[in-house]
């Protein structure tokens, strides 16, 4: 029984980094733009799958307390949070500002 649960925590760790490492692809690769996608193959990819690996770390590390997942659920959820909204923000923003500052309106 011991040894199946530390080998869900292990598991449950390395989702949480796998899923931190494709947060941090998502978020370079939208700054950067060094990836050859659009933003809807680049949100499917990168954003969803590390959303999914988040919620798999979560799911799979459940009442086993992993220590690591948590230090990379915390942050990793507060970052595509953020970065989602902020994103979103700015593309909402953007189209609004060219209308009110633009002279040819």
């Amino acid at each position: 029984m011991e040894a199946k649960t530390e080998t869900r925590k292990r598991a449950s760790e390395l989702l949480a980094k796998a899923a931190m490492g494709l947060l941090f692809l998502f978020i370079a690769d939208t700054v950067v733009k060094f990836l050859p996608s659009n933003e809807l193959e680049r949100g499917r990819s990168e954003g969803l799958s590390s959303t999914v690996l988040f919620i798999a770390s979560f799911v799979v590390g459940f009442k086993k307390k992993p220590r690591v997942t948590t230090i990379f659920l915390i942050p990793g959820g507060s970052l595509l949070v953020v970065f989602v909204t902020l994103t979103t923000m700015a593309q909402l923003m953007v189209p609004y500002w060219a209308f009110q500052h633009c002279s040819f309106w």
